[in-house]
């Protein structure tokens, strides 16, 4: 046969020109290089041919190249199910061991896709078609049953679509493995196992074969489940796994059990990893940010620490200031307590000299310096803001001057026997002993008493010395300014001032801070009067400063 030249296909072309479409192009359109018109024959020799022409006004190009020897062997056909191919030489050859017809003319290992290897391995079948009892043909896999006249499958049974699912794509006497999970009738190339189903009497079921036994010549054991028992498993995790054992009467019984099928188990170990992995990814791209945050938390912590540091510092700063400045006033308030009736018996004294110590001081009308000395100023005077104006603003106190103590006190006696000796009165100057001359003094606070012991009384309205530590400082400093002062001048006070041994006769008052609203008659007003006229003195400020006399 000769070949003949044809026409290239549009898509092999320079221009595209729809099949439907084709011009028709006559010879008087040909330019000069045109040698057929459109469809001639081509000579066996020529090799490519161009042709070109005008087709609605436009000029178009057209390749003509030379068409292969068709194969002469038309009516040759050979049984590819058998593995028979067809040859050069129009004879059937068969396929070497393993391998199938591919494309009527070549062998290779593997089926084409969408089909499967015939049980002997000789041929392929489409998928859900089988080799017909002849082996020279594929028809539709009907199970047991052979294809009707139509070609189709007759109606199958239950038992036949139970087989039908559960064999899927899987060769004959084989099913999907159930371990396996995730298949089902169209799964290409599923996991398969020996059917025991079919060795299985009827409404028995076969044990579950353990993973890896694949011995089609192993019969299972078969028993029938109990219907009331059955497992209803979730197909997308779990296959059910079937025990056959003797009961009691050895009756052999099949039970049912949800077991995890092994594409459940990897896919969630796979989705565990990557959940893991993207965890770690994930832990690994914030680092930075965590970093970051974690940072800034532990700075703001410190700065939170280091201002709250700062607060109970300045907190502290300003109550131990707070502290100072009130132990300061009630020293002052203290000191000031003590020094007023000593200071203001040594002004008295002085006052007395100026009027000439005659009888003029005894008779004056009212209050007398000598009053300073015995409960003159009371609890209010002494621990109010008031006294503060008397302290001098160019002194500090000095806590480490204890004025309560003998050497101390004995200063005071000291400077009155000095003035009274240069008075002309005459003193004893050894200490006589108070009983000589009174009883031994009780300081009366007003609440309760105390004498040379210091027990405080327990009645409820008498506490005043244990909840003010100022008034019963005072209290034991007026004690002991008391016993030395009749001890030192008792015997002379009459000779002093008539006045003075009056006020003495009671001893609980010498010295002491009159109760609330109980001090001089003239009230407060009274009270800084002579705390005035005490300042100006020049003890006062010895006495505050040094606990003694001017010049001692």
């Amino acid at each position: 046969m000769r070949p003949r030249g044809v026409l290239l296909p549009a898509f092999f072309l320079s221009f595209v020109v729809p099949s439907f479409a084709i011009p028709s192009i006559s010879n008087g359109g040909f330019d000069g290089s045109s040698l057929l018109p459109y469809g001639g024959i081509l000579n066996p020799s020529s090799g490519r041919l161009e042709i070109r022409g005008v087709v609605g006004g436009r000029k178009k190009r057209y390749i003509i190249e030379r068409e292969g020897a068709k194969s002469c062997c038309k009516d040759k056909l050979c049984k590819s199910l058998l593995g028979e191919i067809l040859e050069k030489n129009c004879k059937c050859k068969a396929c070497p061991l393993g391998q199938v017809p591919f494309s009527a003319s070549q062998c290779k290992n593997e089926c084409p896709s969408g089909t499967v290897k015939t049980p002997d391995g000789k041929g392929c079948c489409p998928a859900g078609q089988k080799q017909n009892p002849t082996g020279d043909a594929c028809e539709l896999d009907c199970g047991k049953e052979r294809p009707g006249p139509d070609g189709k499958c007759p109606t199958k049974s239950q038992e036949d679509k139970d087989k039908e699912n559960r064999k899927g794509k899987c060769p004959l006497g084989q099913m999907l493995d159930p371990i396996e999970g995730g298949q089902d009738i169209n799964t290409p190339n599923p996991k398969c196992v020996p059917d025991d189903f079919d060795n299985c009497g009827p409404g028995e079921i076969p044990q579950t074969r353990s993973p890896g036994d694949n011995d089609p010549n192993k019969k299972a054991d078969c028993a029938k489940p109990d219907e009331k028992n059955r497992k209803k498993c979730d197909p997308k995790r779990h296959y059910t796994e079937v025990n056959v054992y003797e009961d009691g009467n050895g009756k052999k019984v099949a039970s049912e059990t949800c077991k995890p099928t092994r594409k459940f188990q990897e896919k969630k170990k796979g989705r565990l990893d990557r959940m893991k992995e993207w965890k770690q990814k994930k832990w690994d791209s914030e680092k930075g940010e965590r970093d970051k945050k974690k940072n800034e938390k532990l700075q703001k912590e410190n700065e939170e620490k280091d201002r709250k540091d700062r607060e109970q510092k300045e907190q502290e700063k300003q109550k131990n200031e707070q502290d100072r400045k009130q132990r300061d006033k009630e020293g002052k308030q203290l000191r000031m307590g003590k020094c007023l009736p000593v200071v203001g018996l040594i002004e008295a004294f002085g006052a007395a000299a100026g009027l000439k110590r005659s009888a003029e001081i005894e008779s004056r009308e009212g209050e007398s310096e000598y009053e300073w000395v015995a409960d003159y100023f009371d609890e209010d005077f002494v621990q109010g803001e008031d006294i503060l104006q008397y302290w001098p603003s160019d002194v500090n106190l000095d806590e480490t001057i204890d004025i309560n103590s003998d050497a101390y006190v004995s200063l005071w006696w000291d400077l009155v026997q000095g003035k009274l000796l240069r008075e002309g009165v005459q003193v004893d100057s050894r200490p006589q002993s108070p009983k000589a001359h009174t009883a031994t003094p009780t300081l009366t606070t007003g609440y309760s008493s105390i004498g040379n012991s210091t027990s405080l009384s327990h009645d409820p309205e008498k506490r005043f010395v244990q909840l003010i530590p100022i008034l019963a400082d005072l209290a034991l400093f007026a004690g002991r300014m008391a016993a030395a002062f009749l001890s030192r001048l008792g015997s002379v006070l009459s000779r002093i001032s008539p006045r003075l041994a009056q006020i003495a006769k009671n001893t609980d008052r010498l010295f002491k801070v009159a109760p609330k609203g109980q001090g001089a008659q003239g009230g407060r007003e009274a009270m800084k009067n002579a705390a005035t006229r005490i300042s100006k003195n020049t003890n006062w400020k010895d006495c505050l400063t040094k606990g003694r006399p001017n010049g001692f």
